[in-house]
């Protein structure tokens, strides 16, 4: 992989990363290990996708509804 192909998937992936960071989206330590995988080029996004999906749920996923009231 080309070191600016590199560059632009790590950016992608740290602006994806920031934007969820403390939602119930935030990626878990499996998730982030893929995408460095990703941005590395070592897996296709699309690897990591069903590698992903293909993972048992983390704990307290999906969330529940939101408290009455808010």
């Amino acid at each position: 992989m080309q070191p600016a192909q590199e560059m632009f998937r790590r950016r992608v992936v740290q602006a994806a990363l920031r934007l969820t960071e403390g939602t119930p989206m935030a990626a878990s330590t499996y998730e982030q290990q893929l995408l460095e995988q990703f941005v590395c080029g070592q897996l296709t996004i699309e690897e990591v996708i069903r590698l992903v999906d293909a993972a048992p749920p983390a704990p307290g996923w999906p969330p529940g509804p939101a408290p009455a009231g808010r």
